[in-house]
C-alpha cells in the first residue's frame, strides 16, 4: 500500500481507531481492490449486483437516478474518504436502484462485504472496528438524504434555495450578521457549480439563475463568487 492511498485512509471515518499496521493487514485480509475511472464512466449502473463497498481515494462519483424517459437525477455526491454502493451491498437484495458515474476521474478502493460482515478466525478486534466504523457511516450518509428529502420537498425554488442555504449554514460554525438592509442573516460558501445546485435541488438551471437573480433585486441575499450571504 503506497502512502498516498494510506493518507487518505487515515482522513476516511471508515478507519477511525484502526492503526497504519492494522490498515495493511485489514485490507490484505479482505482482499480488495484499487481501480480506476475516466470522468463520464459508470462505476455501478442500476440493477447491477452491488457486492462491494466503495472507498473514494480520488476524484468524485456522483449518484444518480434515471426515469422511464431517460431522464436523470442528481441524488448526492461522494467524495475522496466517502462510500459507495454500502446501502445496497448490505441489503437483502444487493440490486442497484441507482448509477454511481464518476464526474472526475477517479481511483476507487473496492471492499468485498461478505468479508467484512463474517470476521475471519483471527476476530481481530480492528475488524470488528471496521465494521462499527461502516454503520456509523451509513446511518451519517442516511441522514444527508434525509436533509435533501426535506429541501427538495419545498414546491418553490426560493423555498429549496432558503432551505438549502439554511442546512449548509448549519453545519459551519456561522454567527449572524449586520446589514443595513436586514436585522441579521448568515453566511456559506457555495460547494457546487450552478449546474451541480440546480441538479442537487431538482429545478432548472436557468429557472434557478432567474431566481437567484430576483431574490438579489429584493436584498435577500448576495452572492459573490461562491459566497452567498442570506440577509433575511
Amino acid at each position: 500500500m503506497d502512502r498516498e492511498t494510506l493518507k487518505v485512509l487515515r482522513k476516511s471515518h471508515v478507519f477511525d481507531g484502526i492503526s497504519d499496521k492494522n490498515i495493511a493487514a485489514l485490507l490484505a485480509c479482505l482482499g480488495t481492490s484499487v481501480r480506476t475511472y475516466s470522468a463520464g464512466n459508470y462505476l455501478i449502473m442500476e440493477s447491477d449486483s452491488v457486492q462491494y463497498v466503495g472507498l473514494v481515494l480520488e476524484g468524485r462519483v456522483s449518484m444518480q437516478k434515471e426515469d422511464a424517459l431517460g431522464n436523470l437525477t442528481y441524488m448526492t455526491d461522494i467524495r475522496s474518504g466517502e462510500l459507495l454502493g454500502e446501502s445496497f451491498s448490505l441489503g437483502f437484495s444487493t440490486r442497484s436502484l441507482v448509477h454511481f458515474v464518476a464526474v472526475s476521474d477517479c481511483r476507487v478502493l473496492f471492499l468485498p462485504l461478505w468479508k467484512i460482515l463474517h470476521v475471519c478466525g483471527n476476530q481481530c478486534a480492528f475488524h470488528s472496528q471496521l465494521i462499527v466504523n461502516m454503520f456509523s457511516l451509513l446511518s451519517e450518509k442516511n441522514k444527508r438524504l434525509m436533509e435533501k428529502l426535506h429541501i427538495i420537498s419545498q414546491p418553490t425554488i426560493r423555498g429549496r434555495l432558503l432551505a438549502y442555504f439554511q442546512n449548509e449554514a448549519g453545519k459551519i460554525s456561522s454567527s449572524p450578521i449586520a446589514d443595513e438592509t436586514a436585522k441579521s442573516g448568515y453566511c456559506l460558501t457555495l460547494r457546487y457549480s450552478r449546474r451541480e445546485l440546480a441538479d442537487y435541488l431538482s429545478v432548472n438551471r436557468s429557472a434557478l439563475s432567474r431566481e437567484l437573480s430576483r431574490m438579489q433585486a429584493e436584498g435577500i441575499l448576495r452572492i459573490e463568487g461562491k459566497q452567498v450571504t442570506v440577509l433575511a
